[in-house]
């Protein structure tokens, strides 16, 4: 307030060999001025992540230039910070756009309020990663994978961000053979493009991993394939398609039914093979045929001189039917 009475308490006197000659008048009257004093708002401004806006957020508020012990509080604060951009950078400016600090309590006509101002502070990249699944894929003696399509997808990409993505790396499956969950390597890397790509920063696809599952082999026994009765059985002869990769080849061998009586027994898989990367399925439906056995009729001593009567083979018939 201005114009405030001082009072005093005590009073001034003189000393001297001649103070007694004077009458010393008190002071009255007096009066003076209290001006408020300064009362700065000390606040900071948060760093963020880029988020393709420009709202910003500030730490917890303290005062500077508070006389201790005095009754004053924050009686409100801005409802909104803003960025001055919204790309990454560093020291950014940081302003109040939408309302002030203010103060209340019993002191709180004392101070002057200085907002807060100079406020900078960070934006930094955003984390963009690659959403890829690695393809199952039949067995072809190559460790080639391919992911998802070929179109793999951006996750946490800003609606309305101009960000595409560009290359392609190599991907490896760690094994050519036939497995679940063989893990699936990279070589090279995606990159991105476009007018907002430096507000991400890329994460890689990592710890991929895909099935390669059997080829399936038809395999075809040949027809009319037979034995007479008593006969050893023949090694059974097939086709197949498609054809085997040509470092692969078929162990084994294909069996029948069982059974020794003439007749028609299917042939079946046997102990055919072509390794754990191939499925080995046999056509049903042909059959192995066992012929019956033509009998010989044994004679004894089968012989006339010519002109000699013909004789009764019943007389030479030994009582032999060989099979």
């Amino acid at each position: 307030a201005n114009g405030i009475a001082v009072s005093t308490t005590g009073s001034y006197t003189i000393t001297g060999a001649d103070a007694g000659n004077y009458t010393l008048i008190q002071p009255s009257g007096l009066s003076a001025d209290i001006t408020n004093t300064n009362l700065t708002i000390s606040v900071t401004a948060n760093d963020k992540t880029y988020d393709g806006g420009t709202t910003a957020t500030v730490g917890a508020t303290t005062f500077s230039g508070l006389v201790l012990g005095d009754d004053v509080s924050i009686d409100g604060i801005p409802s909104l910070f803003d960025f001055a951009l919204k790309d990454v950078g560093t020291g950014i400016v940081v302003n109040a756009t939408t309302g002030a600090y203010a103060i209340t309590g019993t002191d709180a006509g004392n101070y002057t309020l200085i907002q807060p101002s100079g406020l900078t502070a960070n934006i930094t990249e955003r984390d963009l990663s690659i959403s890829v699944t690695a393809d199952h894929k039949t067995y072809d003696g190559t460790t080639a994978a391919d992911v998802s399509l070929g179109i793999p997808s951006l996750v946490s990409l800003e609606t309305g961000d101009d960000v595409t993505l560009s290359a392609s790396p190599v991907f490896t499956f760690a094994s050519e053979n036939v497995a679940n969950g063989i893990a699936v390597a990279t070589t090279g890397s995606y990159t991105i493009t476009g007018t907002d790509a430096l507000n991400y920063n890329l994460i890689q696809p990592s710890e991929l991993s895909g099935n390669i599952t059997k080829k399936q082999i038809s395999v075809t026994p040949k027809n009319n394939q037979s034995k007479g009765q008593g006969e050893n059985d023949p090694a059974f002869t097939f086709t197949s398609f498609p054809d085997l990769l040509l470092e692969d080849d078929f162990s084994g061998s294909l069996k029948r039914v069982p059974g020794e009586n003439f007749g028609f027994y299917e042939i079946e898989l046997g102990t055919l093979s072509a390794g754990n990367n191939y499925d080995l399925v046999v056509d049903s439906g042909i059959n192995f045929e066992i012929k019956a056995a033509t009998p010989i009729i044994d004679f004894d001593n089968i012989a006339k001189t010519y002109g000699d009567a013909n004789f009764d083979y019943n007389d030479k018939f030994n009582g032999k039917v060989i099979f």
